[in-house]
């Protein structure tokens, strides 16, 4: 796990993180509460842990390969999420002083708030937040491409080669000319034609400045929980477009 995390730093350096504790958790106890400045940073190694978000109404699960407690021990700030155990878990407990020592050295802090950002916030999507770990989200988030259209700009779903999830702002789907549906933030389209190669006449116009997140299909294989909420998506669209017809 800490290796797939941290595949740039020398062994020697991660071998410090993996001389820490191990620790175990039984069901319901919380790992970290939301407004409070974490003592530790945990990588989980058996074992769900639920998170909950209550400023972003956002519940989700924490897998085996997640760290807990990292973003608020990097920003230095009060943590936003409650970690709690749903089964037993055991974790290796590593103290944010080490932790944020291991950044410094090797200049990762500016790099992991941008990848952070991203990730946290596709854990909050329909299509992400379900059971992804920290190494597969980080990979997906590595390849993210940013994209921003300008109040009534449009964009062909013809020539989609990436599947879009909605950053900022709100597109209108449009068919024969007609809006047909609106994708608001945290919301997916463009898996017809980049997932499923199939034929598509509809056409995305930006409401107000809007913000994507671009996503081609090869950071999304061998993920079968996305791949079936892909093919959901795609089964919906097609029935929603035929409708419209």
């Amino acid at each position: 796990h800490v290796n797939s995390h941290f595949s740039d730093i020398p062994n020697d350096d991660l071998a410090m993180l993996l001389n820490n504790p191990t620790v175990t958790f039984n069901p319901e106890s919380i790992l970290l509460r939301a407004g409070d400045i974490p003592k530790y940073v945990y990588l989980l190694l058996t074992g769900n842990v639920e998170y909950i978000d209550i400023k972003r109404d956002v519940v989700g699960h924490q897998v085996a390969g997640t760290f807990v407690g990292e973003f608020a021990t990097l920003s230095e700030a009060p943590a936003e999420r409650t970690y709690r155990a749903r089964s037993f878990v055991k974790a290796l407990q590593i103290h944010v002083t080490l932790y944020r020592k291991l950044f410094e050295k090797h200049s990762l802090t500016s790099h992991f708030y941008e990848i952070s950002q991203i990730r946290r916030f596709l854990q909050r999507t329909w299509l992400f937040g379900e059971a992804l770990s920290n190494p597969v989200l980080n990979r997906i988030c590595q390849v993210v491409e940013v994209r921003v259209l300008q109040d009534g700009e449009s964009i062909e779903e013809a020539s989609f080669d990436k599947i879009f999830v909605v950053r900022e702002g709100a597109v209108s789907q449009i068919v024969g000319g007609a809006v047909i549906n609106k994708v608001e933030v945290r919301g997916i389209f463009g898996e017809t034609v980049a997932i499923f190669g199939h034929k598509s006449d509809a056409k995305y116009r930006a409401i107000g400045t809007t913000k994507l997140y671009g996503i081609k299909p090869a950071a999304l294989e061998g993920i079968p929980v996305v791949q079936w909420k892909l093919l959901e998506l795609f089964r919906q669209e097609i029935l929603f477009q035929e409708a419209a017809e």
